[in-house]
C-alpha cells in the first residue's frame, strides 16, 4: 500500500473480505487485535476500509457433531470478537455481509451452515444480535 502510494496511485479504499472459518479458530485462535492493528495502518495511510463479504462459517464444527444451537453461540462470539476489535479503527467504514440469512449463503453448497445474522426463515440469530452490540458499541463516526 504504502508503495502504490508513493509512486503517486490514486488509492482511497481498500476491501478486505470477512471470511472465517471455524476451522481455523480450532487450529489457531484468530488474532483480532493483530488484524485491527493492520487495519489502523490502512487508515493511518489515508485508506478507507471496507470489510466485505463478512460471514463465519461453522462447517467444521458441523463435522465435529456440534448442535445448531451451539453453533450458532461459536459464529455470535465471532461476529462480537472480530467487530470489537476493528469498528475501533476509524478507518473502517463499512461491514457488508456476504448475504444476509444462512439460506442464501454462497457456503450452504458443501453444508447446511449457519454463518449470516438470519436463519433460513429470516429470524435473527444470536449473530444479529452480536453484530448490533457491536455497532452500538463502535465509536460514532
Amino acid at each position: 500500500m504504502r508503495e502504490l502510494l508513493d509512486a503517486g496511485v490514486d488509492l482511497y479504499a481498500v476491501g478486505l473480505q470477512g471470511h472465517l472459518y471455524a476451522y481455523f479458530e480450532e487450529t489457531t485462535a484468530y488474532d483480532y487485535p493483530r488484524f485491527a492493528a493492520f487495519v489502523h495502518e490502512l487508515g493511518e495511510l489515508g485508506v478507507r476500509v471496507f470489510i466485505t463479504e463478512f460471514d463465519v462459517s461453522d462447517e467444521w464444527l458441523i463435522r465435529q457433531g456440534k448442535e445448531a444451537k451451539d453453533r450458532d453461540a461459536w459464529v455470535a462470539e465471532q461476529y462480537r470478537a472480530f467487530l470489537g476489535e476493528v469498528l475501533q479503527v476509524p478507518a473502517v467504514e463499512a461491514v457488508i455481509t456476504w448475504q444476509l440469512a444462512d439460506k442464501y449463503s454462497w457456503l450452504r453448497a458443501r453444508a447446511p451452515v449457519r454463518p449470516l445474522p438470519f436463519d433460513d426463515a429470516l429470524r435473527p440469530k444470536p449473530a444479529f444480535h452480536a453484530l448490533r452490540e457491536a455497532l452500538a458499541a463502535a465509536p460514532a463516526r
